[in-house]
């Protein structure tokens, strides 16, 4: 089945600290979250605010599409 399969090659994929989805996914996404011009919903607004710069870090490298080992290193973790 194509959907177990995919499921299997994003295992794979986190096993070995790559991003599992697709870059320009979490491109979209992220650049709705943390774009301020954007109109964000109140929860979306609420669940930014509650994150550390720190995580916004993070979130805005995963967004660039790098992947964990990449993203520990650029912040010396």
């Amino acid at each position: 089945d194509e959907r177990i399969e995919g499921v299997e090659r994003a295992m794979v994929k986190a096993r070995a600290g790559e991003a599992a989805v697709a870059p320009q996914l979490l491109q979209g996404a992220f650049a709705e979250l943390l774009n301020p011009a954007a109109q964000p919903d109140d929860e979306g607004q609420r669940l930014l605010q509650m994150l550390t710069p720190r995580e916004v870090e993070v979130l805005v490298r995963v967004a660039d599409g790098e992947d964990t080992r990449l993203i520990a290193a650029g912040m010396g973790i």
